[in-house]
């Protein structure tokens, strides 16, 4: 279901939002991703990353800005990687060994992670800490309408 373009020299991918949003509209009621912790339908992860790209848009993800993210393997990372699409920005998986280098040769503009994570990252960019209280706050306040590459 991914459409992903990388380039041989950059870790940074660009991927397509159109597979999503074809699944969300022959299957929306099908699982596309589940955890221990959480099982998202099509239409749940659509909304959940219209959600997560309106907020990384106004810290300024999109064409000419990039994102990063330093997430374990879960959902929250599936949806992290469909809102970028969404953005139009392209997305690297950092960590911290590889953050600062990804970060200083590209046009980053925000990435996101979680608590535990954050203290190992560089502070050279606006970083989305998703399980932090005022994250959950204004990721629950914003539209899960679907998006252009507008916003």
């Amino acid at each position: 279901m991914l459409t992903l373009v990388k380039s041989p020299t950059s870790p940074f991918v660009h991927q397509s939002p159109e597979p999503l949003r074809a699944a969300v509209e022959s299957e929306p009621t099908v699982i596309a991703v589940a955890s221990v912790e959480a099982e998202l339908s099509y239409a749940d992860l659509d909304g959940w990353s219209n959600r997560l790209a309106r907020v990384l848009i106004d810290m300024g993800a999109g064409h000419r800005g990039d994102i990063v993210m330093s997430l374990p393997a879960a959902v929250e990372s599936v949806v992290t990687m469909w809102a970028a699409a969404k953005t139009g920005a392209a997305l690297a998986t950092v960590d911290a060994d590889s953050a600062a280098s990804v970060i200083g040769n590209g046009e980053v503009a925000v990435g996101v992670t979680t608590r535990d994570r954050r203290a190992q990252l560089p502070d050279s960019i606006a970083w989305l800490v998703l399980d932090d209280a005022a994250t959950l706050v204004r990721y629950m306040t914003v539209s899960d309408a679907p998006l252009s590459l507008a916003g």
